[in-house]
């Protein structure tokens, strides 16, 4: 009997033909989402460049570029849910086609608002509100990526996110606002975001959907209390999404303070901050490579534990060790040592591995986390939950960042870095303790039923 294969576009043909045309349809389809997950990344980086110049230069500076993250943020929490829920009910295949045409039309919109800095936040606003749409999207396609592995899938769209942002800001931006100014850098964008919506087709039509059985109706796709129940009964997902949003805490706090306490703190030139920013930007390489390979949903829970625990002790060295390893190697009268008394010299000692351990944090964190709630996600919930892991890191993100920000201002620079460790001392401990209560819940025997006599 010759077998029959189901292809991507619900066709069927015979034999081994359709199977190698089917493979080489999934070849295609991971091709295009990983190259509309980097259009993308590169048209969002020249969108945010172009919003913030404008914010920026207007007559009320603060409180344009003040309002864009106020807007931005608000768009992510309030669409957040339900724009998941929309994507779990349309299927994310469409839901990457609908976010990117939404996301070319608010850059397109930016247009209007080139000397009106009072409508930047509305634009802002839009743009998060539609990216609710895409981004879940793209999360919860990686589990139709075949079976090379959701931790592999992860890497690739971390590193061409990365990729993409640093690519659209640093050099095409630039190059648009030189040919055309503020409006030829919005062009470049929206240009950028006609080639995402084209791969998006590329992706509904390669790409294979979810099973009809797997598809949640429309009472039950808006329905957030399946996911919450979710993240109840599943305490690896419930650590995934709490060290990443640590993660996301430290990353954007650290941005802000580390250049400030190298500076101002160890008294650090330009190349020396060059030479701590190269040496986290290898460890992020490195751990995003090694994630992308080794991690596994059996490892991920321990590997989170451990970076996080690393990375928040490297953070708390770097807060009060470095002047502790001035005093010691003074006081060791062993020449070696002595020679590492200066400040400067031992800031560096202390500075170069902890800024390899964060960049390892950094690179290890979202593919780990991510890889966990890909593969325990019930089918259906898929949007949902990346949708509900990113409206509680936004949360989360909001008091400790300002606090940070505040310290930094007035405290300075070794008292935000101690902030930033004891907030994940806290996370870790409250996480640890949901794992432990998991763990006995789950120990404990099931009550035998009560006979009817």
């Amino acid at each position: 009997m010759t077998a029959t294969y189901i292809v991507a576009d619900g066709s069927t043909t015979n034999g081994r033909t359709a199977s190698g045309g089917a493979a080489k349809l999934r070849a295609g389809g991971r091709r295009a989402f990983l190259s509309t997950r980097f259009a993308g990344q590169v048209g969002q980086g020249m969108f945010y460049t172009a919003l913030l110049i404008i914010a920026g230069t207007g007559d009320a500076m603060v409180l344009s570029v003040s309002a864009v993250v106020i807007a931005t943020t608000a768009g992510a929490l309030l669409v957040g849910l339900p724009a998941g829920a929309l994507v779990d009910r349309i299927g994310a295949r469409r839901g990457l086609v609908i976010g990117a045409v939404l996301r070319l039309v608010v850059v397109l919109s930016l247009l209007l608002a080139l000397g009106h800095g009072e409508r930047i936040w509305m634009v802002a606003f839009a743009y998060s509100a539609v990216s609710q749409i895409f981004s879940p999207s793209e999360m919860a396609l990686v589990s139709s990526m075949g079976s090379r592995g959701a931790s592999r899938a992860h890497a690739w769209l971390v590193g061409l996110q990365h990729a993409g942002s640093g690519l659209g800001i640093v050099a095409l931006a630039p190059l648009f606002f030189f040919v055309g100014g503020m409006p030829g850098i919005i062009l470049g964008a929206a240009a950028v975001y006609v080639l995402t919506s084209g791969l998006s087709l590329l992706v509904l039509r390669a790409v294979p959907e979810l099973p009809k059985s797997e598809r949640p109706s429309t009472s039950r796709a808006f329905d957030i209390t399946a996911t919450l129940r979710f993240f109840r009964s599943e305490p690896r997902a419930t650590y995934a999404a709490g060290v990443l949003a640590f993660a996301e805490t430290a990353s954007k706090s650290l941005l802000a303070t580390l250049p400030l306490y190298l500076q101002q703190e160890l008294n650090f030139d330009i190349w020396r901050v060059g030479l701590i920013v190269a040496v986290g930007a290898v460890g992020a390489l490195l751990g995003l490579i090694w994630a992308g390979r080794h991690v596994t949903t059996a490892i991920a829970p321990r590997v989170l534990r451990v970076v996080t625990l690393a990375a928040v002790l490297a953070v708390l060295a770097l807060a009060g060790l470095s002047e502790g390893f001035t005093a010691m190697a003074g006081n060791s009268h062993v020449a070696p040592l002595e020679g590492l008394a200066s400040p400067l010299i031992s800031g560096v000692v202390v500075a170069l591995p902890v800024a390899l351990v964060l960049g390892a944090f950094i690179g290890i964190v979202p593919v780990a986390a991510r890889t966990v709630l890909t593969q325990t996600a019930p089918a259906g919930q898929q949007a949902r939950v990346f949708a509900a892991q990113a409206v509680s890191s936004d949360l989360l993100l909001l008091i400790p960042v300002g606090v940070v920000g505040l310290s930094a201002e007035f405290a300075g620079a070794r008292f935000s870095l101690l902030l930033v460790g004891l907030i994940g001392v806290i996370v870790l401990l409250a996480l640890e303790r949901v794992s432990r209560r998991s763990a006995v819940a789950a120990a404990l025997p099931v009550p035998a039923p009560v006979s009817a006599a």
